[in-house]
């Protein structure tokens, strides 16, 4: 297997080389590309965070008068985001159709959900940050992570954790934080929803104690007492709603996690097309209109264009081969 993903890694690093170059494009309208209307497929069911931030982008750019032809939204959730990246690629590879994905471009081949690989894929632009967090209900027993872990310690059953996908940096939030607790992440109760929707309806109703999600997920919850923040995988304290929620590092616990949403085309898309997408996006990340929407979801500015999104995409894939396999999860 290990051998297998080298191959894959070696590949991908080929095709981001190829594909993944900046430069200058014609504006819509002036006869280069996009000359038709555009398709950003959604790998996520309704409300959840792929599906915001693909609807971030068309909202932006329709507000800022960034477009001159039609933008549709197309929802294809469930799969681990394996459907809607198939779709993708039956698709024609001129750009006109791309896909809002995670990093579960490369994790599902890591643990052999699919057998689409990264090299099926060209990174288009980074769009934002969307740090991960742990979350309970507002009347649960448990105030802290830290308190959550020290239950783990005695029964590593004793608390019930919902992510949303698997595999899905959601269900590493749950094991990276609890194996570097000294915890054997192997027998922590993980169970999976449909979407973020869902997720947060079963934690409501009691079935699951702790949630792993983005906390842009969580905007409809806002200044409520319904659910408690009580872990984000940052680096550092975020402002606005994380400003008192503590890292795992404030807790004693080594482990972060940049948990980014970005833009991929099919192999193969023409370079006017990859360059249109990533300036135009670069163009919307500084508008008013996207810093407005990023802050009410508690999403990080992080813009990548596709040189530096694909080293970025490379650098993590190589991490989490190591994490997948040291969990005894690959495929």
């Amino acid at each position: 297997m290990r051998r297998l993903l080298r191959i894959s890694a070696a590949t991908f690093a080929i095709a981001l080389t190829v594909s993944a170059c900046s430069g200058s494009s014609s504006p819509a309208g002036e006869g280069g590309f996009p000359d038709k209307d555009l398709t950003l497929i959604a790998a996520s069911d309704p409300g959840g965070g792929l599906d915001l931030a693909a609807r971030a982008v068309q909202e932006a750019m329709q507000k800022e008068q960034l477009l001159n032809v039609g933008m549709t939204v197309e929802g294809i959730g469930g799969g681990g985001g394996n459907p809607a990246r198939a779709a993708l690629l039956k698709r024609p590879d001129d750009g006109y159709t791309v896909v809002a994905e995670s990093n579960r471009v490369f994790l599902n081949p890591l643990t052999g959900t699919t057998d689409m690989q990264p090299s099926d894929f060209v990174p288009v632009a980074k769009l934002m940050t969307e740090y991960l967090v742990w979350v309970v209900k507002g009347d649960s027993k448990w105030a802290s992570a830290s308190q959550v872990l020290d239950a783990l310690k005695s029964d590593a059953r004793a608390a019930t954790f919902g992510v949303a996908t698997v595999p899905s940096d959601d269900q590493f939030n749950v094991l990276g934080p609890v194996q570097k607790a000294g915890i054997d992440a192997t027998k922590v109760n993980v169970v999976t929803f449909s979407g973020g929707g869902d997720l947060l309806t079963n934690l409501l109703g009691g079935r699951v104690d702790v949630v792993s999600t983005g906390v842009g997920e969580l905007s409809s919850f806002a200044g409520t007492d319904q659910i408690r923040i009580i872990a984000v995988s940052s680096a550092e304290r975020q402002p606005d709603v994380l400003a008192n929620v503590p890292t795992w590092k404030e807790m004693g616990v080594d482990f972060t996690l940049d948990h980014w949403r970005g833009i991929f085309g099919r192999a193969g898309m023409p370079q006017d097309a990859i360059d249109w997408w990533a300036t135009t996006i670069e163009k919307t990340s500084q508008t008013n209109t996207w810093k407005d929407i990023l802050a009410k979801h508690g999403w990080t500015p992080d813009f990548q264009g596709p040189d530096e999104f694909a080293k970025t995409v490379q650098t993590q894939q190589a991490s989490a081969e190591t994490l997948i396999n040291s969990l005894g999860l690959g495929g």
